[in-house]
């Protein structure tokens, strides 16, 4: 297959170019580098304490990691303790960089150019809350999830055996990394059934695969007591305002409204559901209002069905099995952003696909609004890529923990954020 040299080169600058700018955000993570939460606490410390194979295989969270367990297996048998930060963040950054490698060497319509390469980019570095899945190793299943979508939305036809094989490496480890890309194996097999493409059934069967292995470690951790504060309750009310929160106000505005949203939220919910119906009202008419708008000047309809299912399936499950007290992620725009990157990412693609595709010169008016929208949310995101309190907190210095350790066995090892630790 002959190779388009000016192509090529302009795919690795591009891609060069993202991968710096995912480090420029926080340059302190590799000269001063940390463990993030689980990443050290639960991870690290579990491989740091078990045997390899135990280490390698053993569920965490309420599901199976393999890029976790095997980069923390790496981390805690192979690399010195001082060092093992820099490792698990080398890492982070590599797995980050997968949905960037595949716009800018992928031929999907909505990025098969170089100009669209570089709004979608934008759209993937840019979008928001993304502080907490900042080259945190722990998140990422939800990077993985968004390769995953990447991949279901490539271009069907002849590829370079190479690609192909690179592409299924990717579904199989974002599969056994978590749950989020194996959930997504019905909507592959929906894209099978439009497009009778062979490799959309692989690409299935590979998910669906992975999600009986995810399915049976959540079993496990069950049956054996193991599990941790997932709780598999779904309230309309509170789904709906986390909604507003974290895919609207996080994603389209300045943080202050989404703060100020989120103060508004404390105050009348749940003594004033009144109020708080009407809210939720009022946003879903101007979701549906702008759902029927997108989807009528989408020339597209199978990729808008396809980034549509996507959008749900992920945002229905990672609201069902988030951790911890779901209405803090409406009274706060910073806890739990991780379950909403992937989706704030989607929900700017099928806008992009949407006035990017088909002829400019129909239906005007709707395409300049949606793309006002679209730069406002890459807009914000640039203007507040280094203002997030999550990477510029004070934080204790690793080597300085390591030493106090080294010293004093019983020390718990402070890491980010602030109040946890690792015990060793």
């Amino acid at each position: 297959m002959k190779i388009n040299i000016p192509n090529l080169f302009s795919s690795l600058l591009l891609f060069a170019l993202a991968v710096i700018l995912i480090v420029w955000r926080a340059p302190q993570l590799f000269v001063h580098p940390r463990f993030w939460a689980e990443d050290g606490a639960v991870y690290f410390a579990y491989a740091y304490h078990n045997a390899v194979i135990k280490s390698l295989i053993h569920p965490q969270l309420g599901y199976y990691s393999l890029i976790v367990n095997l980069t923390s297996v790496l981390a805690a048998k192979l690399i010195p303790l001082s060092r093992a930060p820099l490792f698990t963040t080398l890492v982070a950054l590599v797995i980050q960089s997968l949905p960037v490698l595949i716009v800018a060497f992928g031929n999907a319509k909505i990025w098969d150019k170089i100009w669209k390469k570089i709004v979608v980019i934008s759209i993937i570095i840019f979008a928001r809350p993304s502080a907490e899945i900042w080259l945190v190793l722990v998140s990422a299943q939800f990077h993985l999830g968004l390769a995953t979508v990447l991949v279901l939305i490539e271009a069907n036809g002849k590829a370079p055996r190479l690609k192909t094989i690179l592409m299924r490496i990717i579904l199989i480890v974002a599969g056994l990394t978590g749950v989020v890309s194996a959930i997504l194996a019905p909507v592959f097999m929906l894209k099978y059934y439009f497009s009778k493409y062979k490799e959309d059934l692989i690409r299935s069967s590979i998910l669906f695969a992975a999600f009986i292995v995810q399915l049976a470690a959540f079993y496990y951790l069950k049956m054996e007591k193991l599990s941790d504060s997932r709780s598999i309750i779904f309230d309309w009310r509170e789904f709906a305002l986390i909604v507003i929160n974290k895919n609207d106000l996080c994603l389209f505005w300045k943080e202050e409204y989404a703060w100020a949203f989120a103060e508004l939220i404390r105050c009348v919910y749940p003594g004033n559901l009144m109020l708080v119906r009407i809210v939720i009202i009022s946003f879903a008419l101007l979701a549906l209002c702008a759902t029927f708008i997108i989807y009528r000047i989408s020339e597209d309809k199978i990729l808008f069905w396809l980034l549509a299912l996507s959008l749900t399936v992920i945002g229905l499950f990672s609201y069902v099995m988030a951790l911890g007290d779901k209405i803090l992620m409406a009274y706060s725009p910073i806890f739990g952003g991780r379950y909403f990157y992937a989706q704030n990412v989607i929900i700017l693609l099928i806008m992009f696909a949407a006035v990017s595709l088909g002829n400019y010169k129909n239906d005007v008016l709707a395409k300049v609004i949606i793309s006002v929208a679209l730069l406002a949310a890459i807009g914000f995101g640039f203007k507040e890529f280094h203002s997030s309190c999550l990477l510029r907190q004070e934080v204790p210095d690793w080597n300085y923990e390591v030493e106090k350790w080294q010293s004093d066995h019983d020390h718990k090892l402070a890491i980010w954020p602030k109040g946890w630790t690792i015990s060793l």
